[in-house]
């Protein structure tokens, strides 16, 4: 997991010197003790895979609590914000924290992922059958051993055809859970996962659906119709939520006024982004920093 860097603009968890390391793109942890400790909220800027076998982690992800408990089973990707956690005394599971370009030569082709991807983002965590938690232990304990074994030929090749073959079982694990969208084109899907990617590197200065229509080459109309069919959410829902998101986590920063939030998020004044926010939420952005 890492380090914190915390500052205005992000809150990033970079790659650490503890756990069982390859180079500076794979860190391995089987004990929670063994993680960094560091302060919420935090942005993920590594690919991060949690297994639980026994006991219990509570954890709030973009806002939304969930609770890795036993045979349980957790992907998020950069950018998702851990805003709280807490674990039991008697955890036991591992992590590992990817860069995520030790995978982009190992994606399969982008039409059969993209499903997947985006079921993921909105639901990081599923459950595991007592044989896909074994699964996932083995692949664990191949990794950790492998990696130790720099002694044998070809080991770099082994190790990251290991994760490869990890990512591919994982990804099975996800796409069963899945619901049926045989009547969405691959198409549309492809659209959405790149909106939902655009939004993820624009939102702080574009809000307007012009905008990411036109990055991908098709009417405002068309992209919400598209959205409203692949995801339930029109292309503002999406934006907004980002939005909003980010501003909920600025606003709680104290070292930050309600102008500097405004700012940050690219708000001609403060009393634009107010009513923007008490739209979105109920609340202003007084109101919200005193609610706590």
């Amino acid at each position: 997991m890492g380090t914190i860097k915390q500052n205005a603009q992000n809150y990033d968890i970079a790659f650490a010197s503890s756990g069982i390391s390859f180079g500076d793109k794979i860190k391995l942890f089987d004990k929670f003790a063994d993680l960094p400790r560091y302060s919420t909220p935090a942005r993920l800027n590594v690919i991060l895979l949690a297994v639980c076998s026994d006991g219990k982690i509570d954890v709030t992800i973009d806002m939304k609590p969930f609770s890795l408990v036993p045979s349980s089973l957790m992907v998020l990707r950069p950018g998702h914000i851990i805003n709280s956690y807490s674990v039991s005394d008697d955890f036991k599971g591992f992590f590992i924290a990817l860069d995520g370009e030790i995978l982009n030569e190992a994606l399969p082709s982008f039409s059969k992922i993209v499903s997947c991807a985006i079921y993921f983002l909105n639901n990081p965590l599923i459950r595991l059958t007592r044989q896909e938690l074994t699964d996932q232990l083995q692949f664990f304990n191949l990794i950790r051993r492998k990696i130790d074994d720099t002694h044998i030929i070809y080991h770099e090749n082994i190790v990251r055809s290991l994760c490869e073959s990890m990512f591919y079982e994982t990804l099975s694990l996800y796409s069963s859970h899945i619901k049926d969208e045989s009547n969405v084109s691959r198409r549309k899907m492809e659209m959405l996962f790149n909106f939902v990617t655009l939004v993820e590197q624009n939102y702080r200065q574009h809000r307007d659906v012009a905008f990411y229509a036109d990055s991908l080459c098709v009417t405002p109309k068309h992209l919400s119709s598209v959205l409203k069919e692949t995801s339930t959410r029109t292309a503002h829902q999406w934006i907004n939520s980002y939005v909003i998101l980010e501003a909920k986590l600025l606003l709680k920063d104290q070292s930050m006024s309600i102008k500097e939030v405004s700012s940050r998020l690219n708000f001609p004044n403060q009393s634009f982004f107010g009513k923007y926010f008490k739209k979105e939420t109920g609340l202003s952005p007084r109101e919200y920093i005193e609610k706590g």
